[in-house]
């Protein structure tokens, strides 16, 4: 090969490298962001999360770029076309629309501006995904509603409950499984293909849900951005909302107490002055017949205890009268020794 070829090659490849490792840096970064890592605050912390996502959104850009120089992606291949490896570039354009849509701005024609930006990104590139198979039958339907207008200013698609909770489910099972692969030890080439392909349907399932809040807010915005000057600003609006929601529940809680004791005072005004029996007349006879029987047993109990200690007292006194009559019986004959008391076998004086 020729020194130019050579210089074409080498380039290629160190491209390739700052490829990666760019691709590595806005994967993480948007993983943060969606999970709320750096969520805005205010003041400076809210201008710094906003530089640091513009960052982000440029080195994004930047990696596009060089997709696109070193020809990874081609807009007519398909799914068995690309490799494995290549699949996850595809989420560049995901990554754009996170940025943009968490670029948090005061002013209404800049948020606007990049709400826009952010629904333009997720619609290429879910219908991206969609033009090289590489969706769910059930996502694909729901994608192709999704791109079926390019203007950023249609209006929000209304989504059935069930519809919400079987994208939740599939949401659910898809991180599930890519968990799964992800805790393997050894990934072979199949799964790793796999995982490529379920992050990429969980990513699309994502869009789906940024794109209808961002429409939503495309309306808010443009309401904000056309009102005349001197009105009420927006934040000032959501306060007074805030405000009244409060003083609503507050005013529920209490028409709520109030409409309970009504129907206390309500339910009382048949009941008889007196106190009513709480149980039958049957119901009390068992309990007294109980009280008596268990009396009755107590009465037994102490009976036989009585008899207990009475004989155990008995028996003590009548072996304290037998060791009297011992010792009187001892006393008796050592004052009378045998034969004493016959006169008349003693001898004559």
């Amino acid at each position: 090969p020729s020194l130019h070829h050579r210089q074409q090659h080498a380039r290629a490849m160190e491209e390739g490298g700052e490829l990666k490792e760019s691709f590595r840096e806005c994967r993480d970064a948007c993983e943060r962001i969606e999970a709320g890592a750096q969520a805005s605050a205010n003041g400076g912390k809210r201008d710094q999360a906003n530089e640091e996502r513009k960052r982000i959104a440029g080195k994004v850009m930047r990696c596009m770029q060089m997709v696109e120089s070193l020809g990874i992606l081609s807009a007519n291949e398909s799914k068995e076309d690309i490799l494995t490896e290549h699949l996850q570039f595809l989420l560049l354009q995901y990554f754009l629309g996170v940025c943009y849509a968490n670029m948090g701005d005061p002013d209404p024609g800049s948020r606007l501006e990049n709400v826009q930006n952010a629904i333009l990104s997720f619609r290429r590139f879910a219908a991206a995904c969609l033009d090289k198979d590489l969706l769910e039958s059930d996502i694909a339907k729901r994608v192709e509603s999704m791109v079926e207008s390019d203007s950023v200013y249609s209006k929000p698609r209304t989504v059935a409950r069930e519809e919400k909770i079987a994208q939740y489910k599939r949401q659910k099972e898809i991180k599930q499984k890519m968990e799964g692969l992800e805790s393997s030890s050894s990934v072979d080439e199949e799964e790793a293909r796999e995982l490529a392909l379920l992050h990429i349907n969980s990513s699309v399932l994502n869009a789906l849900q940024h794109q209808n809040s961002l429409c939503q807010e495309v309306e808010i915005l443009k309401f904000a951005k056309d009102r005349p000057e001197g009105a009420e600003s927006t934040e000032s609006i959501n306060r007074r909302r805030e405000e009244q929601a409060k003083q609503f529940h507050a005013l529920k809680g209490t028409a709520t107490a109030l409409q309970a004791e009504r129907q206390r005072l309500a339910d009382g005004v048949f009941r008889p002055s007196h106190i009513l029996p709480t149980m039958t007349v049957e119901e009390f006879g068992m309990l007294e017949l109980e009280r008596m029987k268990e009396a009755e047993a107590s009465k037994s109990r102490h009976a036989q205890g009585e008899a207990a200690c009475s004989s155990e007292h008995g028996d003590s006194s009548d072996d304290d009268d037998a060791v009297k009559k011992a010792r009187e019986w001892d006393d008796f004959k050592d004052e009378n020794p045998r034969g004493w008391g016959n006169s008349k076998l003693r001898p004559c004086a």
